[in-house]
């Protein structure tokens, strides 16, 4: 006999087998020998492969009984879920983090997220969804530049199911291990995003001393009551001198703040349940 794993099984009482040599085997539910088992995806089988006009089909499927089996399998590859479970799966660990990610681009969104389970430590998103929103900015040329904005969030879990080729017990899935990995980031992101708030607020500070530096001795009759001078005859004071400072002023501090100040691992988000 052949052995295979069911891929599917329709309500329509029939089904596919994917046998261990590659090909696809089609059996209906007359084709399965009694058994108290309950038929669904993902289940090993033993079964006769026969050769048809139409493909090829299993007779005399056997389910095999894995309630004895102890060892478990993993996927290969990042599952994606739109539900709390993965279909044919068990889920082994879950955590109390979920994973947001946006961007302008569709597939960066998409990958990123994928990339974020991976240094996790998962093999499965659940509770998958997609939301797209629409944002505007300003042009150069005075108008408005719509763009759309890709979200994909979702809970990040490990998955695993019962195999006598498996290589790993149950006890290794209760380490926590998605926990620890995403906590050791959350703490890092707070910390490097406080440390550039802090050098931003820093850089801030030393334009503006520079700023008032240059304002006190290069402004001819800068005192205390230089505002009041200002106001009742502008024309006494410089006002390209004046002006070209504080265009200075707020460029520069606007690049500090671009180069300082960053929010680290805003992907990562912890539940509040």
């Amino acid at each position: 006999m052949a052995i295979g794993t069911i891929i599917s099984f329709l309500e329509q009482q029939y089904g596919f087998i994917k046998g261990d040599d590659g090909k696809k085997y089609f059996f209906h539910h007359s084709d399965i020998i009694k058994s108290t088992i309950k038929i669904e995806d993902n289940q090993e089988v033993e079964f006769d492969p026969i050769a048809t006009q139409d493909g090829y089909a299993a007779k005399n499927v056997v389910i095999k009984d894995t309630s004895s089996i102890s060892t478990y399998i993993v996927p290969k590859k990042v599952y994606i879920s739109k539900s709390s479970y993965v279909k044919g799966w068990e889920i082994m660990e879950r955590s109390d983090f979920y994973i947001s990610c946006t961007d302008k681009n569709l597939n960066t969104a998409k990958s990123d997220i994928l990339h974020y389970a991976k240094v996790l430590g998962a093999n499965a998103l659940i509770n998958y969804e997609y939301d797209i929103s629409t944002e505007s900015e300003s042009t150069s040329g005075g108008g408005t530049y719509n763009y759309s904005v890709h979200t994909f969030t979702a809970d990040v879990v490990n998955i695993a199911k019962k195999s006598r080729d498996g290589n790993y017990l149950k006890s290794t899935f209760h380490k926590n291990n998605i926990n620890k990995i995403a906590t050791e980031l959350f703490i890092e992101g707070a910390r490097k995003t406080r440390n550039s708030f802090i050098k931003a607020i820093i850089a801030t500070i030393i334009i503006t001393l520079m700023a008032v530096y240059g304002y006190y001795y290069d402004v001819p009759d800068f005192n205390m009551n230089f505002f009041n001078v200002w106001l009742d005859n502008p024309t006494e004071i410089d006002k390209q001198k004046i002006g070209m400072p504080l265009i200075f002023f707020g460029v520069v501090t606007y690049i500090y703040w671009k180069v300082f100040f960053n929010t680290f691992n805003e992907w990562l988000n912890y539940k509040k349940y």
